[in-house]
Formats: structure tokens, sequence, C-alpha cells
């Protein structure tokens, strides 16, 4: 489209405006657009005020020629295969389209206008009409004497006439053949202006004539008619000054006009006419149409919101009656033409009923006299069951008129009964007579029986139907259409079997107002949202907006009529749509989509942009080629239907990557992401305004490449990288391979060299264990012997037994203790001692060896501070050793020195000699394990590799001194502060025991698999204690199941059942759980012990071990259970965390209160019932309660109960008989007794005295 301000595409859809730009040399040359012209190799050229320009459709950019002679170029036309010829502000000039040059200037007169057709160019010029033949090129003067001084617009040839539009002269006509002239000028002919400015011709032949005053057509018979602009019709022309015509290949018609803009003209949009009233002041209430009728003259009878309106087909003009000619109200509802008396009755809101004389409009009202307003509201009338009676649907029911007696009268059913209130809008009467009634709460239908009614049972009481609003009836032969709010509903005549279509279905909308059945049973449906077509062939809908010419989207309750011609009308807010189905042509012009644009990351893409996507304009291109970063691209499309364009319908698919179509009516537009690499084809298909679908798939083939990564070049570099990577991988894993034999070959040395040692080891260990067991029996013993034995003689040799035996002693604790340095479990704990007094004792051990040996033996402790911290174990091991070894070392006649002191901020503790010295290559190993530097003297060889280890674990030092043949000096430096030592080093602070008193024997329970020690410690105690004995855990299990010992003695290493076994068995049994168990093991690593006091011992003591000190723990565990029973007695409350230690006796004693407190009223509950519930026998409850309570289980029974009265007695709310009853017991008089016998004074006396008590502390 050529305008003023640029070259217009349009696609249907929107515009496209090509302006020139300063800064683009491939835009437009100028904005002026004077002329378009397509030449016979389908290529466009534009004349602009300052050239020619060509169009490259390929890459839709300009190439623009300067026109030769200053001014615009106004006309072009095809001269030649390779030449155009153009007007150029008057001058003709002709344009070489190979060259793309001006070659040559025609010498007439100044033109005005080009026209070709054929062969022949007509040249209008100011000297007349100029012909030139593009065969002879021969140019000649054509002689018509009308035409001298005629400024030709435009031309025309259509059957050897040519047409002649002038500026002011008219329209001229020449046959070609006759050479006989005819001139149309205003005042000869209906020609509407002499200022011709375009002529075309429609598909049917007709001429179309644009003038600056309109549009005249003239058909083949000569019949003029005029198009003009008119601003009440939305059919005419936007504005009469008339430029251009143009007729497209859709035999569509495009009229451009001076500023009134571009007009469409195709005769399949005129399906649909529109009648409106006039812009009056009432115009908007006359536009509301709510009912429509016909009379014989063929007027329509209007009613509307203005009043009753009445229209002309003929005349197009409308006449009105309202209110000011008798009217009692303009809201007319429905409209009836009695088909006798000719009059119109006329049924309004709040105005009763009307007659209307057709003739003259005089008005009479009718009107009800039973004072309800609503009586007066008449939305429907139909004929009754005789000419004389009418049937009115009002707001408050059905009434009947009598069109004779002018008389209203009530309806009543075959009982004689009223019918039912009902605010009725429709009627409607089918075949059989039966009467249809929609009112605004639902649809009855009623049977006639002379002049009473009877309802009908076709549609249940419960269907929807018979509760919503109904907006219209249509009866058809077989079926009963009914409009809702809810869509439209079928009902079968016969049978009652409804049907409902809603949008879901393809209707428009849901509010269905109108319903009119055409001559072929399809459906005319009016909604709140256009207009719908139901085929009752296919049973599919077709919906109609205003874009299809209709008056309005909003219709209205049943207004709706058809004519006895076919024509139907449906009444809207803006006037009435009027149609006929019969001259509903489909457009069968299939559309071919076009793309329009491609866009990346909704960026337009243009041809040789730096995208190297386009080479040409997307509508010409057939494939593309994006890169990996390019996959989120949408593609724009439209198609070149104008008849309709909104109603167009695509679908598209991606194939290859899809398999379903997309439907799109809106957007048109087809959008992809992250589109995976391959080849894909693009597939669009549309489909016309009345939804026939073309067959035509525009494909765009469409590639995506790979990433790097998915290239073939990458995979064969990566196969090749991974057969490398799976060779060294696999030298790799051999290499390891081989290594992790090698390790495990070491390893597997190593471990047996480990085993081996651990072998020794454990052989110096379990020698050891065993040594200590018969030293056990002759340490023990042989202390007793000698306090008993007053015979000098016999004690020295018991004395000798004495030293014996604890030299074996000593070396059987050196192994241990090096076993227990060796494996970490010696334990530093420091505490203050006087460390001369310790140093002291030591030396007088060795004093009487040193006597018989004859070594001058000395002590030297002057210098020690009298309070030093150490761990008194660690320097006893260190200072015997030294002392040992300087005896082995030292003969008659030498010196040997132990002395302390404190030396820079270190206790110094040395032992010198001046014995046999060790050589210097031996100094520096004498600390090893298992070294003897002197194979002659007998020993281990780790005395001093034990001292060096326990040094170190005192944060102190040791050296030796020492010449061969003059002895040596081992110096030891030990910090002695208490701050040199962390507080984990330190030993905890230990009471003294309390002294056992003798009570009562106790059961003691000794497991013991030796026989020499089980006699011993059962002897030793059999004075004091009930002693029973078992050789093995097992046997002392057995045991456990028949006597109660209050503590258990246990020996660790034992055949069958071990005692760690034994002891957990013990503490995990709820029978024996509260025993206290000591267990006594050769054994001695802490490790060891500590095992043993997790299994749940109470203490752990180590062979060989004092009798006195075994004693005491006895005696202390006892008195300590002892005091917790006492404790236990002088309370009143059972408290199980104060009486039992063990978790399971704590657990014991809670549910055993609980089951007392469960049966406290009961008087029948006994010890057997609280066996059976606690799930113990009899006999063991009673075990178990006299050994954590000291009570048996009729004592606790009671102490539970007498806690409870207590209580209650305290609360001073109940009698004496009421807490005997609430605890339990039979009578009152039990009770009381039981109770005095436990607390020494009567219930109320205990009561009074707590009162008492309580109002004292509260004076205080």
């Amino acid at each position: 489209m050529a305008t003023g301000a640029g070259l217009n595409r349009y696609d249907g859809y929107e515009f496209k405006v090509f302006r020139h730009s300063n800064t683009n040399r491939q835009s437009i040359g100028n904005d002026a657009i004077k002329d378009l012209f397509i030449d016979n190799t389908d290529h466009l050229w534009i004349g602009t005020g300052t050239g020619l320009s060509h169009y490259n459709k390929e890459l839709g950019s300009f190439e623009n020629y300067k026109s030769p002679k200053s001014g615009s170029i106004n006309g072009i036309c095809q001269y030649a295969p390779t030449k155009l010829i153009v007007n150029n502000n008057g001058s003709t000039y002709l344009f070489d389209i190979q060259s793309r040059k001006f070659t040559q200037r025609l010498h007439i007169p100044s033109t005005s206008c080009i026209y070709q057709c054929g062969q022949t160019v007509y040249i209008a010029t100011t000297d007349g009409l100029y012909t030139l033949n593009t065969q002879t090129r021969k140019l000649q003067k054509t002689l018509h004497a009308k035409l001298q001084g005629q400024h030709i617009q435009d031309m025309f040839l259509r059957k050897n006439r040519l047409w002649i539009g002038t500026e002011g002269g008219g329209l001229f006509c020449i046959n070609l053949q006759n050479k006989q002239e005819t001139h149309f000028t205003t005042s000869n002919s209906p020609l509407c202006s002499n200022y011709v400015r375009s002529l075309s011709i429609d598909g049917k032949g007709q001429l179309w004539v644009g003038t600056v005053n309109g549009l005249n057509i003239i058909d083949a018979q000569g019949k003029w008619q005029y198009i003009g602009s008119n601003s009440l019709d939305e059919g005419s022309l936007s504005q009469n000054s008339v430029r251009c015509i143009l007729r497209d290949n859709l035999k569509g018609m495009w009229v451009g006009t001076y500023f009134g803009g571009l007009n469409y003209y195709h005769p399949q949009k005129n399906r649909f006419t529109k009648i409106r009233h006039n812009r009056s002041i009432d115009a908007n209430n006359h536009n509301i149409t709510s009912f429509i009728t016909q009379d014989s003259r063929q007027r329509l009878w209007l009613g509307t919101n203005g009043g009753i309106a009445i229209y002309d087909h003929q005349q197009h003009a409308f006449n009105y009656i309202t209110t000011k000619d008798g009217l009692r109200s303009n809201d007319i509802k429905s409209i009836y033409i009695h088909p006798t008396d000719r009059n119109i009755y006329v049924g309004a809101q709040l105005g009763g009923l009307c007659i209307v004389n057709p003739h003259t409009h005089q008005v009479k009202v009718y009107t009800t006299q039973t004072g309800n307003a609503d009586d007066n509201s008449i939305y429907a009338i139909m004929s009754g069951p005789t000419l004389q009676t009418l049937l009115l649907g009002t707001l408050t029911g059905l009434r009947s008129f009598n069109t004779i007696t002018h008389q209203f009268s009530e309806i009543h059913t075959v009982g004689g009964n009223k019918l039912p209130q009902r605010k009725i809008r429709v009627i409607a009467q089918d075949g059989k007579k039966r009467l249809w009634t929609g009112a605004e709460n639902g649809l009855i239908v009623y049977e006639a029986k002379g002049n009473w009614l009877r309802e009908e049972s076709i549609i249940s009481p419960k269907h929807i139907l018979r509760h919503i609003a109904i907006n219209s009836i249509t009866i058809t032969p077989r079926q009963a259409w009914v409009g809702t709010p809810h869509g439209l509903y079928s009902v079968d005549l016969t049978s009652g079997v409804t049907r409902q279509y809603t949008v879901d279905n393809g209707l428009s909308s849901n509010m269905v107002y109108g319903i009119v059945a055409d001559k072929k049973n399809n459906l005319w449906i009016s909604t709140d949202n256009g207009l719908c077509c139901w085929n009752s062939q296919n049973r599919q809908f077709r919906n109609f907006t205003n874009a299809d010419g209709i008056s309005s989207n909003q219709f209205l309750p049943n207004a709706y009529y058809q004519s006895q011609q076919g024509d139907i009308y449906f009444g809207s807010v803006n006037g009435i749509t009027k149609f006929n189905p019969q001259y509903f042509a489909n457009n069968h012009y299939t559309p071919r989509p076009i793309l329009t644009e491609l866009s990346l990351f909704n960026i337009p893409i243009t041809p040789n942009d730096n995208t190297h996507i386009l080479h040409q304009q997307i509508e010409n291109t057939r494939d593309i080629t994006l890169s990996p970063g390019q996959s989120m691209l949408a593609l724009k499309f439209s198609v070149p239907n104008f008849i309709a364009g909104t109603h167009n319908t695509f679908a598209y698919k991606l194939d290859g990557y899809e398999t379903e179509w997309h439907q799109d009516n809106k957007s048109r537009i087809a959008s992809y992401s992250n589109l995976p690499h391959g080849t894909y084809r693009l597939l669009i298909k549309a489909a016309n305004n009345d939804g026939i679908w073309g067959q035509e798939e525009n494909i765009l083939q469409i590639k995506v490449l790979p990433h790097w990564y998915h290239t073939w070049w990458f995979r064969l570099l990566t196969i090749v990288f991974i057969a490398l990577a799976a060779i060294m991988v696999f030298r790799y894993l051999l290499a390891k391979k081989k290594m992790e034999m090698q390790l495990a070959q070491e390893r597997a040395d190593k471990k047996r060299i480990s085993e081996i040692n651990e072998m020794k080891h454990k052989f110096f260990i379990d020698i050891s264990h065993e040594l200590r067991t018969p030293l056990t029996l002759i340490t023990s013993p042989l202390e007793e012997l000698q306090e008993q034995v007053n015979d000098q003689w016999q004690q020295h040799q018991l004395q000798l037994i004495h030293t014996n035996t604890n030299r074996l002693l000593h070396l059987v604790n050196q192994l241990l203790d090096y076993r227990k340095a060796e494996t970490g479990n010696f334990q530093l704990k420091v505490k203050p001692i006087s460390m001369s007094s310790l140093l002291t004792k030591l030396y007088e051990a060795f004093e009487k060896k040193a006597t018989k040996l004859g070594i001058d033996y000395q002590i030297n402790v002057e210098d020690m501070p009298e309070n030093v911290c150490c761990d008194p174990n660690f320097i006893d091991i260190i200072v015997n050793n030294l002392l040992s070894n300087a005896f082995k070392h030292t003969k008659h006649g030498q010196n040997i020195c132990l002395s302390g002191c404190v030396q820079d901020g270190y206790m110094c503790i040395s032992v010198a000699d001046t014995g046999e010295g060790i050589a210097p290559e031996h100094q520096e190993k004498i600390f090893e394990r298992f070294y003897q530097a002197d194979k002659n003297h007998t020993g281990t060889g780790i005395g001093l590799s034990l001292v060096k280890h326990l040094c170190i674990l005192h944060h102190g030092t040791i050296n030796v001194e020492s010449k061969l043949g003059e002895g040596s000096r081992f110096t030891i430096l030990l910090p002695y502060r208490a701050e040199d030592y962390q507080e984990t080093e330190k030993a905890a602070t230990t009471l003294p025991l309390p002294t056992p008193t003798p009570e009562d024997a106790e059961t003691i329970l000794i497991v013991e698999d030796n026989k020499d020690i089980r006699d011993y410690i059962q002897t030793s105690l059999a004075s004091e204690y009930r002693i029973l004995t078992a050789e093995n855990g097992q046997e002392a299990v057995s045991l456990l199941k028949t006597e109660q010992p209050q503590l258990i003695i246990t020996d660790v290493m034992m055949p069958i059942m071990d005692g760690l076994e034994f002891c957990k068995q013990v503490k995990q049994s709820i029978e024996t759980c509260h025993i206290p168990v000591i267990i006594l093991s050769a054994k001695t690593e802490q490790s060891e012990q500590l095992e043993g006091l997790t299994q749940g011992a109470d203490d752990y003591m180590a062979k060989p071990f004092s009798m006195s000190i075994l004693k005491s723990k006895i005696h202390n565990i006892l008195r300590t259970r002892r005091l917790a029973i006492e404790y236990y007695k002088g309370e009143v409350s059972v408290q199980p965390q104060k009486i039992a230690i063990n978790p399971l006796d704590q657990d014991f004693l809670k549910k055993a209160l609980e089951i007392v407190e469960k049966h406290l009223t009961d008087t029948e509950f006994s010890t057997e019932k609280f066996a059976h519930e606690i799930l113990m026998s009899r006999s063991n409850l009673h075990l178990k309660m006299k050994a954590l309570t000291g009570e048996s289980t009729n004592e606790f029974i009671k102490r539970v109960k007498f806690k409870k009265a207590c209580e209650l007695l305290q609360s001073r709310r109940y009698s004496i008989s009421e807490i005997a009853y609430m605890t339990g017991f039979n009578t009152p008089s039990y009770f009381t007794a039981s109770f005095k016998s436990r607390f020494n004074c009567l219930p109320s006396e205990y009561a009074d005295r707590d009162a008492t008590s309580t109002s004292d502390s509260a004076d205080t």
C-alpha cells in the first residue's frame, strides 16, 4: 500500500511499514509513495517522490534509482520483458531492468497516467491519448475529440471498452471496435462526482468507479449502484474521497481513501445484515431489542427498551410507538399479532397488556385488578385453546386473556387448584398441544384439558431443568430445545431424554438466549458471546462474532424470529442481526501459511545479520542451521485470508521432536527452546474462517548443530583417550597389584613375627598368673603363722620362707609390670607423700641383704623435702629395680648408696655402687628390652627397660654414669610439684573405710575353680558368714535359683562359664541383680578391671590379695546395704532411687508400686496376685523384696497402703472408715489396729498431730 508516510505491507493481521532511513542505504528511497507495479517476473517496483525503487523480496531490502528528472515517479508499466515505462513528473522514460538505468525518453507531451493492457500501453497526456505497441514499438495518438483537454487520472479496459476517469470531466467509455465514445457526468448519469480517481473491476465483472464523493458500481447491464460514507452504517465507506481501487486474488476489493484509511469488501463478508436505529436521543434504548415478529406487510415489529419500533424493509425506516402514544411502559417484552383481527398485542414490564391498531397505531391498555404489579409484567403471549383466548406469561404465573371481553382469568389445574406462582418468561407449544413454560425457577410442561392444565412428567422433578432459569424454548418435530445459563439442552418429545451442550462441546458461551431451527434443521443460537450455528449432521458448532458482521456479541433472551422466506433475526443490545442461512456460501479458499519472522531469544533475525542464519527473507527460506547456543527460537506465521482473518486456525508441529499438533488461533507463534542437536521439519497448516483446512503444509527444515562434545571428531578423540586411559589404568593396576602382593607378604611376615612375640609375652603372662595363685596360698597363711608363732627359730625359718616368697612374687610382678608398661596400662596417679619416708622404707627392705653380703649400705635423704608429689607405686618399682640391680653387681666390702635431694627444680634420686661397673659399649643398650650385659648374672633383662619406661611416664629422665671396675651411678630426675601434673594424673582422695559392725550371719557365695583358694577363703570367712561355694559360673547360676546370698565373690578365669559372663547374668536377672559382686583375679591390667566393673561388679581385687582388705570390703558393702534398708524402714513412702542402685532394681520397685497402687481399694489383693502381675514366683518375689527392702511382700503392700492413708488423713476430707476402704482394708477396725501397730498412734491422732504441726508452722 502506497501512502505519504511510507510503504505498507499487510499480512491479514498486522501492518509492516517500510520507511526511508538516512543511515540505511537499503531502505526505501523516499516516504512519499506514488505508484506500485509488479512486473512479469513478480518483482515489485515502487514510484516514490524522488525516483524508482525496487524491492528485493529475498533480502527484504530496497534498491533505489534516482529519477532522471527532478520530481516523483507517478506511473509504472511493463514495456518489454526487460523494460519498464515510467511517468516521471509528466515526462515518460524507459527503464532497463537488467542494467538498472533509465535509457530513453519518449517525446510526447506531459503525461498524467499510464495504463497497460496486453501489448498496448495507453499514455494519457495533456494533448490527448497516445498508444504504444510493445511489439512494434509504434507510438501514435488516438483521435478522440471529447478527451481533448481532459486531465486523465485512471484507465481500465474491459470487453474492448476503455473506461477513462478524469479530473473534473467525469467518466468516459470508448468502444475500441467502433470508436464510439460515451461520456458520463453527474448531470446525465448517477455518477456521484465528475472527479474520477480510480477504476477497477470486481469478480462479477462490475466496474468500480472511485470518485471524490464516493463509489459507483456499474454492472454488465448498465445498472448503477452508489456506496458512500455513512457514520450510521458500519458497512459503508470510511470516507467518500476514493483514491485507488484494487481487486485481489480472492475476488476481494480494496478501496483506499483520502485520509479515511483502507476499506475491504468481499461478498462472503456480507453474510449478515445489521438493522439499527438512527442516532437519536433514544437510539440506544431502541437498539436494545427484546422481541421480534413480522406482520403480513413484511414489517418488523420490535420490542425495545424505548418502546415499539416498526421497521419497513423497503423504506429502511423506523416508526415508533412509545408512552407518548399511550403505552404504559417502553420496556417491551413480547408482541403477538392476532391471526384474525390483525391487532397487535403487546406485553411490557409493569405495562399490562396493550392492543395496538396496526393501521392507526392507536393504543388501548388493559391491566389486572389484583393489585399485584407483577401481574402486569407480561413477558410471553401466545394463542390459547380458542381464537378468543390468549395465554400470557407474567411474573406471577400463567394467565388467560379474552380478546372479546378483554377480561383476565386465572388458569387452574385439572383438580381445580391454582397454578403455582412462577415468573414465566417463555411459552411454547409442541405438536401434542402441550405447553412448555419456562420461568426463572425452571421448566414445567402442561397437558391442556380444555380450559384446564395438568402437569406432565416428561421431565423429572429432580432434573436440573426444573430448577434453573429458562431463557428460550424452540420446538422442532422431535425435540424441544431449551436455552439456559448452563448451556443448550435438547429434550426428546417422546422419551424425555435430555442432552446438554456447553462450551466444552464448542458453544461460544453457556448463556444461551435464543434458538432458531432453519430449514436444514440446523440450529442458530444467540448467546452473550456471539452467534453459534449447530450443524445437525456432524453435531458441531460454528461460532460468529462481531468480526463477522453481526450487530453485537451481546444478544438478549427470547429475541429471535424466522420469517417465511427463511430470514432469521436476532435481537441484541445494539440492534438486530439479519441473515438467511440459504445464502451462506462457504469460503473454499484454503490459505497457505507464510512464515513472517524468525526470532532468537526474542530478538528478530534479519538476512545476513551477525547470526548468519538467514541469507534471505524467512518467507523464502526453506532450511536454517542453528548453532548449539541458538536453540531458543520462535517462528511467527500468518495466512493471507482477508475475508475473516481473526477466525483463521493454525496447527503446527516440529517433526522429529514431537508427534502431536499444536492448535493456535491467536498468537501465531511456534516457540521451542533447548532443542537437542538433530534435523527437524517444522510443519504448519491452516484453516480458513469456515474451518476448511488447507492441504498445503509449509515445511521449514531446522538443523541444530551438536555441541563440540557431541561431534564425531570429539567422539573419536574420546574413544582414543579412553583406550589410552584404559591401558594406563591396566598398567597401574598391574603395578598396584604387584605392590599389594609385596605389602601383603611384608604384613604377613610382620604379623607372624608379632604373633610369635605375642605368644612369648602371653607365655610369660600366663606363667606369671599361674605363679601368683600358689604364691597367694603361700603368702597369706604364712602371714597368719608369723603372727601366731613365738619361737625364734621358727620365726627365722618362716621369715626365710617369706623373703623367698616375696622375691619370687617380685619377679612375677616385674614381668606383669613390664607387660602393663608395654601395653600402656600403667597410669600415673601422683599424690603428696613424704619422699624421705618412702625412700627410707625402700632402703630398709634391703638392709638384711646388705648385712648378709657384707656390703657397706648407706642412705642419704636429709636434703629431700618433706612433701613431694609423685606416684609412690612408680617410685617403689623404680627404686626396687635399681637397688636389686646394684646388689647383683656389688661384692663383699663394696659400697651401695641410696640418696635423694632437690636439684634445679627436680627431685633427684640416685643409686650408686662401687661394684663391677658397665663397659661403655653396653651403657647405651642396658635400657633395651631383654638386654643383659653380663651373662654370668641371672635375670630377665627387663628391669632397667621397665625403669626407663616408668621414668618417662612420670615426666622424668634416667641416666647412668659407670666405669668398668669402679662402679655405677643411676640418677633419676622427676618433677615434684603438684602444678607439674595434669588433673587426670592426680590420685583421688580416699576416705578411710568404716569399721564393720558385727551382725547376724549373712550368706556369701564363693565361685572359684581353684580348690585351695576356695577353701582358704571359705575358712577365713566361715567364722562370720554362712558360706556357699561353686567351682564355675554355670554351677553358681544353678545354685542361685534356690539360694539368695547377700554377696558373691568370684574368680574370672574359670572353665565352662568364666566370672565375667557369670557377673553379667547375675546383674541382668531381676531375681539376682541386687546382689553385690566382688571379682578376684590374677588379671591386674586396668582394662581388665574396667571390663569386670562394666559387667556390673561392685569391686575388683587383684591376686595375690590381702585377706584383711577383702574382709573390710565385704563388711563395707554389706553394711551399706543394711543402712539403706534401715533408712527405708524409717520412711513412710517408697523411693526406688534411694533404695536401689541397680537400674533393674529401681524399675522393679517402680513397677511394684504401680501394681499395688492400682489395686489399692481391692480388699482381695494378695501376694499371689502381686507375684502374677509382676511375673515372678511368690517365693522369688518374697526373697527379692526382703533383699531390697528388708520387708516381706505383705509388709511392702501395707507400706504402700499406709502411705496413701497418711495422705488422705492429712487432707482431712474423709472419715476413718472411708480411708480404710479406700486403702483396701476389710474393716475400719482392722485398719485402725494395723495403723496403730505401725505408727504407735491412732489414725485420728495422726491427723490431729499433723494439723497441729501445720498450724504451728504457720504461726511461726
